[in-house]
């Protein structure tokens, strides 16, 4: 495998930044950093553009991962791991697209979804696991997969709003918490 991150993948992680979320590189098709990353360092500090810029020459980008919570705007993610609990959540694919409109982010992940969105409070929160444990609420110094990353299967991460990521924005700000109740016991 070569080192240089392809300038579409390049583009993804620019974006993140300018966006102001706390991102770093995983390993190739991995959910782990690159050997001599140290991902907790990021959780109360965002990486400086220069090491961002260092990570992209070495070719360590090819997957790409985001620090929820306060670090990140109040960036929080629901991970759907069984697809079939989103849809008895938002049963009619109307209704996601309602989301997506209204701000959100949707990723369609290698095992289900992920919805970002921003807190309107801050984010008092690490993970919160509903008793079905097939929905998660990820906050507070945990971090998350982002598109376009790819898992050990070869199945990418795809951001449902836009394949351009100049079009990205943050995700609005909403009550998550109130999300939070109204899907937990699904």
């Amino acid at each position: 495998m070569t080192n240089i991150v392809p300038i579409w993948h390049q583009n993804w992680v620019h974006r993140y930044y300018q966006l102001g979320l706390s991102i770093f590189p995983l390993r190739y098709k991995s959910k782990s950093p690159p050997k001599g990353i140290k991902w907790s360092q990021y959780q109360s500090v965002k990486p400086p553009s220069q090491q961002i810029s260092v990570w992209l020459s070495t070719g360590y980008f090819w997957n790409i991962a985001v620090i929820c919570g306060n670090i990140s705007n109040n960036l929080v993610c629901f991970d759907f791991d069984d697809p079939t609990i989103l849809t008895d959540i938002i049963p009619n694919p109307m209704d996601l697209t309602k989301k997506i409109v209204l701000g959100a982010w949707v990723v369609k992940s290698p095992r289900g979804y992920h919805i970002y969105l921003r807190s309107d409070k801050q984010v008092n929160f690490t993970r919160l696991v509903s008793k079905s444990k097939k929905l998660e609420l990820r906050g507070n110094k945990t971090f998350v997969v982002l598109p376009p990353s790819t898992n050990s299967m070869s199945v990418k991460y795809r951001l449902l709003n836009t394949l351009n990521p100049a079009n990205l924005c943050l995700p609005d700000k909403q009550d998550v918490y109130g999300i939070w109740d109204s899907w937990k016991d699904v």
